[in-house]
Formats: structure tokens, sequence, C-alpha cells
């Protein structure tokens, strides 16, 4: 005799490759991996998911249940309450750089040009953009386009700093983007002691994200006298 029952399910990727879903009601917790296309496989006490895809604001999957030495399975169907979309994060900066003593105060200019993407089927409000440096160091902050290699149309706002004062993090927002769209922001950066420089990008938006991989980036320059 076929069984149905619904309820409410939290799901979870904080940006790991991990995907949690949690049923409130019961408290019971399956984990695993979710990859780039939205497919999982998750795994919990006495719980499994297997065949799991999230298409849009729809997810599937093939839910087993244990309990009391019988195993219940249903093919299950949710429906997201947040709409969908793949925010794509990108940094490029120069590998190497050198100090030259013929700019005022010596230092290398080591230019962060950072662009998200929404390759998601739902608009995204604005978005949090981080770029933390492993090293403190003098910034500003300017609009690029064309000259780079790719056209933005719209463009990543930062906060103001305090340029007499050297930092680790620029938190900036991304404007609304809608499918297809990208927008752009330059950070350049004073690298004024010789070592490693080691840049980490991040964007997190409001909407659910399947991609949850392509939100971050690292890059690392070398900068020399």
């Amino acid at each position: 005799m076929a069984t149905i029952f619904t309820d409410a399910f939290q799901f979870l990727a904080p940006g790991n490759g991990k995907l949690t879903i949690t049923q409130p009601k019961t408290g019971d917790t399956a984990s695993g991996p979710i990859d780039p296309a939205g497919l999982f496989q998750l795994r919990g006490p006495g719980e499994s998911y297997d065949n799991g895809k999230i298409t849009g604001k729809k997810a599937t999957a093939t839910y087993a249940y244990t309990a009391g030495g019988c195993t219940e399975t249903y093919d299950a169907e949710f429906s997201l309450d947040r709409p969908e979309s793949d925010l794509e994060l990108s940094l490029t900066v120069a590998g190497r750089a050198r100090i030259s003593r013929a700019q005022t105060g010596a230092f290398a200019k080591l230019v962060y040009r950072i662009a998200v993407a929404n390759n998601g089927p739902a608009t995204s409000p604005d978005a949090t953009v981080q770029l933390r440096l492993s090293r403190a160091a003098f910034g500003t902050v300017y609009q690029w386009g064309v000259k780079v290699g790719v056209l933005q149309k719209k463009r990543i706002a930062c906060k103001p700093r305090n340029r007499k004062k050297p930092t680790v993090l620029w938190t900036c927002q991304t404007p609304e983007l809608a499918r297809g769209e990208a927008a752009g922001v330059a950070i350049v950066v004073e690298a004024r002691v010789p070592g490693n420089y080691v840049a980490r990008g991040a964007v997190e938006g409001v909407n659910l994200d399947p991609v949850p991989g392509n939100n971050g980036a690292m890059r690392r320059t070398t900068v020399t006298r």
C-alpha cells in the first residue's frame, strides 16, 4: 500500500561542496557531497537520499528511512522556497611583481580583478563579495571593462576605506544580476614588502546556489625587489 506524507525540510549548502538536509520536526539529518550539476547522495543515521538532484526551485531524490528493522522507501519531491542563482566568482592577478623604487614609496602594484556572474535561472539580489589578503596593504578601487577582456555593464561597489591605514579585507556588494549578467571591480594594492601575497575572494548571495564550488577563488603573487 502506497504511503504519502508531507513535511518541511531544510536544505543547507554553505559553499564547501557539502549539502545537509534536516527534517526539523524529527531532528533527522543527512549530509553528503553535492556536485556542480546539483547532484547529491546523502547519508544519515537510519536514512539516505539517493539519486538526488536540484533543478531550479525543485529537488528530487529516492528517500529511504529505516526503523525497527524495516525500511520505507519514497520518491521524494521538494519545492524550494527560495529562488536559485548560480553565482560564479573569478579572480585574476599577476603571479609575479617587482617593487619599483622609481615609484613614490617604493611598492609593487598588484591589480586584483574581480568578476561575479549569475549563471542561475533566477535574478540574484545584491550579494556580498570579499577579498582577503594574507598581508595588510594599502589599496584603492577602480572600475574596469573591455580593456581586460570582459565587458562589465554593471559595477561591484566597495566600501570606502581609510587610505592612511593598510588592511587585509575589502568588502563589496554586487548589484542585482539577472541570468547571464555579470559585474566587476578592480582593487589595486600597494605591496611594499617582498614576499608571497595570497588573496582569497568569495561571493555569497541570498538565493540558493546549486554550485557552491565556484563561489570562491584563490591567487598567489610573489613580490620581489
